[in-house]
């Protein structure tokens, strides 16, 4: 019953025309997801875990911007290098953290994860010993708040260019057609959704 009701409302919500999917994916993301991601930062002061909800909004985004569901590394990599500032390595935030810390949950090699140090973003350490392995390396401060700024500028200049590119509305309509962004549905919305549904089912 519940289902029926939720899986209703999906298909009529969902977007028809390439302007309303572009609407749609716009508002998913600049009214929803990474306004969503700030506020998990805010609330729970949690910097590892905020990155990794980054990353994944970042991973997504991709699939827009390519135009397909299967994302990877090549995707990743294209929309970094594209859309955020020169100073980011995209093979290293691909290796290190949407790789290491995503996937394995564990310590990256190059980078130095920080949050309230602006002074230290992007800045960095040469031949610094790892306490846990021994081996020197060179590290780069990420510090959160300059990488989120740069991953919601790096959103809205993607889709500022998705609205004057024929091809880039075509890749953002085929990833939407098979894989729109993820919609929050509140306790309070199921409720009344299936009590709407329980309603207009016939009795007997």
């Amino acid at each position: 019953m519940l289902l029926r009701a939720l899986r209703g409302d999906r298909v009529t919500n969902m977007a028809r025309t390439p302007e309303e999917k572009l609407a749609a994916v716009v508002d998913a993301y600049l009214s929803d997801i990474i306004p969503g991601i700030q506020r998990v930062y805010q609330r729970t002061n949690r910097v590892r875990e905020s990155f990794i909800l980054a990353h994944c909004a970042i991973l997504s985004l991709s699939g827009f911007y390519v135009g397909t569901k299967d994302t990877g590394g090549p995707s990743y990599r294209k929309f970094v290098e594209d859309f955020f500032p020169s100073a980011y390595n995209p093979i290293g935030l691909w290796r290190d953290l949407r790789n290491s810390l995503i996937h394995a949950y564990t310590l990256t090699s190059t980078y130095v994860l920080a949050h309230k140090h602006s002074e230290k973003h992007l800045s960095q350490e040469r031949n610094v010993k790892s306490e846990r392995t021994g081996k020197r390396s060179n590290l780069t401060y990420l510090n959160f708040e300059d990488f989120f700024d740069d991953l919601r500028s790096a959103a809205q200049s993607y889709f500022a260019a998705v609205r004057t590119d024929p091809d880039l509305i075509s890749r953002l309509c085929a990833r939407y057609d098979v894989a729109a962004p993820a919609t929050y549905i509140s306790d309070k919305q199921i409720a009344k959704r299936a009590s709407a549904q329980t309603q207009h089912e016939p009795r007997g």
